[in-house]
């Protein structure tokens, strides 16, 4: 199927309208443009590839492969992440440019300290332990 006529389905199954597709394009598409799009008078630019894509919900590469008739061969599996992860990241994206920049010093040092030791938590805790007896020494002296 040309790419036309594979957008102008997924609109279809979406139930959308070309104007609803407009709206939720924020600009970046007007009616002509969608009609003559999907009657394949005009090709797919990036920025209407990119806006059908987050409008339909398909992936990019979807869009791109029909657009230029051909595939380059499987992409990267898609990133699996647990509850935990999402939950940090959520967290992450809360904090601070100054502050996401500590977290991700954190986070090195902590997997330094992992690939030294099979116990990141007791290598940490060895690591903060001696930092906090050398000043104690220091002082006694």
């Amino acid at each position: 199927m040309d790419i036309g006529g594979y957008l102008k389905n997924l609109r279809e199954q979406k139930d959308l309208s070309m104007r609803q597709v407009m709206i939720r394009s924020k600009g970046l598409l007007d009616k002509t443009t969608i009609s003559r799009i999907e009657k394949n008078k005009r090709r797919l630019s990036m920025r209407a590839a990119y806006a059908f894509s987050k409008i339909y919900g398909t992936p990019l590469d979807d869009i791109a492969e029909r657009e230029i008739g051909i595939s380059l061969g499987e992409s990267l599996p898609p990133l699996v992440v647990s509850s935990l992860e999402t939950l940090l990241l959520e967290r992450f994206r809360q904090l601070s440019r100054s502050r996401k920049l500590l977290v991700l010093d954190i986070v090195t040092g902590l997997s330094l300290l992992a690939a030294r030791d099979d116990d990141p938590r007791r290598a940490l805790e060895q690591a903060l332990g001696q930092e906090r007896k050398e000043p104690i020494q220091k002082r006694e002296k």
